[in-house]
């Protein structure tokens, strides 16, 4: 199957795509990490859970010839936070492709969907967390993305790492931070 023969479309989540078939994705697309024994997205349970989790964030999919395939959401934080310091963040959260989907680059243009959100929200970087073992780390590293702390995960089989994506030339407090780790 080639990319070059399907309708590739990256846009915002419209009404008529509900919070349960952006659920639905999220779990189909990593039943394969949770068979390897990683836990993703453990908190959400349900369609209502996940929806309350978004609240204020933006929302997009990724449409292969009109069919749900992929989706992402992004957070805009102003300052404040552990790693960025006063910077504006936004953060990367449940970025999911569909397996039958696998290859056609829509998880890179979900990411650049993301990536061009937060340059016009004004964010200094792109901010995420990811189970250690992971193989999406391995992706985000090729987009770009540089580990910037790792967090032990106490009781838990798993670690966690925070990666940044720098939108323009860090200040010197994220100068700081980056160096730091």
């Amino acid at each position: 199957m080639e990319q070059t023969d399907k309708k590739i479309e990256i846009q915002e989540k419209s009404q008529d795509i509900s919070y349960k078939d952006i659920f639905q994705v999220i779990n189909r697309a990593h039943e394969e990490n949770r068979k390897n024994g990683l836990k993703i997205n453990t908190k959400i349970k349900d369609e209502g859970q996940l929806e309350e989790h978004l609240k204020g964030s933006t929302i997009f999919v990724a449409l292969v010839d009109g069919a749900l395939a992929g989706t992402v959401s992004v957070r805009l934080e102003r300052g404040d936070r552990k790693f960025t310091n006063d910077l504006n963040t936004a953060y990367l959260m449940h970025l999911a492709v569909l397996p039958e989907y696998k290859g056609y680059h829509l998880g890179t243009l979900l990411c650049e969907a993301v990536e061009k959100n937060g340059r016009e929200n004004g964010a200094h970087a792109i901010a995420l967390y990811v189970v250690d073992k992971n193989p999406a780390k391995a992706f985000y590293k090729h987009i770009g993305f540089e580990p910037l702390d790792f967090i032990p995960r106490t009781g838990l089989k798993q670690n966690s790492v925070y990666m940044v994506k720098w939108l323009n030339e860090p200040t010197a407090s994220a100068m700081y931070r980056r160096c730091y780790f």
